[in-house]
C-alpha cells in the first residue's frame, strides 16, 4: 500500500472496509463510493474523494482529480493517516471486535 499514490474502492456494499483503514495509515488518499462503510472510512474532501455507486463518469473524474494534483494527494494523504491513527488505532478496532463477537456468543 505504501508505493501507491491512490487507493480506489468502487463497491456496492461494505461493511467498514480495512483496506481503507490500511491504505490511510500508509499515508494514501482513497477514491471511492459514497456508502455506508465507506463513508465511516473516508472524509470526503480531506482524506479521499466519493463519488455516487455505479458511476463510472464520477469514478474516472476523482481518479483524475487525484492523478494531476499531487499536492491535494499528498495533503489528503497525510490527513488520512493522521485521522486513521486518532479514530481507528488497531487495538480499538479488535477490542470492539471482542466486544461484539462476545456479546453475539452470550446470546446463544
Amino acid at each position: 500500500m505504501a508505493a501507491a499514490d491512490i487507493f480506489c474502492l468502487p463497491s456496492y456494499r461494505e461493511g467498514l472496509p480495512m483496506t481503507i483503514l490500511e491504505s490511510a495509515v500508509c499515508g494514501v488518499p482513497t477514491v471511492a463510493s459514497r456508502i455506508y462503510g465507506i463513508t465511516d472510512a473516508v472524509e470526503e474532501g480531506r482524506t479521499g474523494l466519493l463519488f455516487t455507486a455505479g458511476d463510472a463518469a464520477g469514478l474516472k473524474k476523482s481518479l483524475l482529480t487525484l492523478i494531476d494534483d499531487p499536492l491535494l494527494r499528498q495533503n489528503m494523504g497525510e490527513a488520512a493517516r493522521l485521522r486513521a491513527l486518532e479514530l481507528f488505532p488497531s487495538h480499538k478496532i479488535t477490542e470492539g471486535m471482542l466486544a461484539l463477537y462476545s456479546e453475539l456468543l452470550a446470546q446463544h
